[in-house]
C-alpha cells in the first residue's frame, strides 16, 4: 500500500471517530442546529490534574529525598478534600515531577493554599530549590477520569 494510501485511510479513520463522538442536535422551531459531544453530560464532570516540577538542592540525593516525598503525601497531600491520587518520578538529572489528581480546581486550590504552613511540608520544601518550582493544572476530561470518579462517589 502507498503511503498516501496510507495517509488517507488514517485520515478517514480520524474524521469516522470524531465525528462518532459528536451528536446532531436540532431545534425543530427555530431551525438552528448545534454540534456537541455525545458526551456533554460527562464532559461536566472532570478532575483537576496538577503537574510540578521542582529540582533538589545541590547535595540532596533522591535517597534521601523519597522519604521525604512520602511523608508530605501521607502526612499531607492526600488527607486534604477532593485528593485522589498522587506520583512522584525523579530524571536522571535529579528533576523531580510529583502529579495529583483532585476532583476540582477549588480542591486543589485550596490545597495548595494549605500546603505552606502545614508541619509535613517544611523538610520537603527545605530540600527542594525553590526558584525551579513549575506548577501546571490541567482539566482532563478522559472518560476513564470520569468514570473513575462516578464509581469513588456510588455507594
Amino acid at each position: 500500500m502507498s503511503i498516501k494510501k496510507k495517509s488517507w485511510i488514517c485520515i478517514l479513520t480520524a474524521s469516522l471517530l470524531f465525528f462518532s463522538s459528536i451528536a446532531y442536535n436540532a431545534d425543530k422551531k427555530s431551525g438552528v442546529a448545534s454540534v456537541e459531544p455525545a458526551n456533554a453530560q460527562s464532559l461536566e464532570r472532570s478532575m483537576i490534574v496538577e503537574v510540578a516540577t521542582f529540582k533538589l538542592k545541590a547535595g540532596v540525593t533522591p535517597d534521601e529525598f523519597y522519604p521525604v516525598d512520602q511523608a508530605v503525601e501521607s502526612q499531607h497531600v492526600s488527607q486534604q478534600p477532593g485528593f485522589i491520587s498522587r506520583e512522584s518520578a525523579v530524571s536522571d538529572d535529579n528533576e523531580w515531577l510529583a502529579i495529583v489528581h483532585w476532583r476540582s480546581i477549588e480542591d486543589a486550590e485550596a490545597s495548595m493554599e494549605s500546603f505552606p504552613s502545614a508541619p509535613a511540608t517544611a523538610e520537603f520544601m527545605s530540600k527542594l530549590e525553590a526558584d525551579t518550582m513549575s506548577m501546571t493544572r490541567y482539566t482532563s476530561y478522559s472518560q476513564q477520569d470520569i468514570l473513575q470518579l462516578e464509581s469513588e462517589e456510588s455507594p
